[in-house]
């Protein structure tokens, strides 16, 4: 099985057009719009690429959702705009909403082990990418606190 193919180039554009869709349903700032789809597509290219290489789910959406809150995180603060814009319309392309729908479907079909199988894929991801974002979070957070202590603290040196 190859990588890159026509299927993955398609998947890669869908997460950017979907990625814009949400921001413009959340009525965001048109500025913010290209680096919104290019939030999305490079943490779908980058949830298919561990996807194709380890196999496992959570550290595809722990890995994406790491991309996209530093992504967010950065790219933010660089047009000055809420973090949260970024993060909540990048992080479409990896919601397992596919496999809560198949949970869904295989517990009213009443096949059980399959529809079991489906909702640990589902709380895999999910936890993936609540363990992402809240990695960055905190990180970031820390960073950022102790460069404005650091700012703080020149600036009452020098006063």
């Amino acid at each position: 099985m190859s990588f890159f193919t026509l299927r993955f180039l398609l998947q890669l554009i869908a997460s950017f057009v979907t990625s814009i869709a949400f921001a413009i349903m959340f009525n965001t700032n048109k500025r913010h719009l290209i680096y919104i789809g290019i939030c999305g597509l490079g943490t779908y290219a980058i949830y298919y690429t561990v996807i194709f290489f380890l196999k496992s789910a959570f550290w595809a959406a722990f890995i994406s959702s790491v991309f996209t809150a530093l992504f967010s995180e950065i790219i933010a603060r660089i047009r000055r705009a809420p973090t949260v814009i970024f993060l909540l319309t990048g992080i479409i392309p990896t919601v397992p909403g596919g496999s809560l729908y198949y949970t869904m479907r295989y517990l009213i079909l009443s096949d059980f082990d399959i529809a079991l199988k489906k909702l640990i894929e589902t709380l895999e991801v999910g936890l993936g990418i609540a363990g992402g974002i809240v990695t960055v979070s905190i990180i970031f957070g820390s960073i950022m606190d102790y460069i404005h202590k650091r700012k703080k603290k020149t600036q009452a040196i020098n006063t």
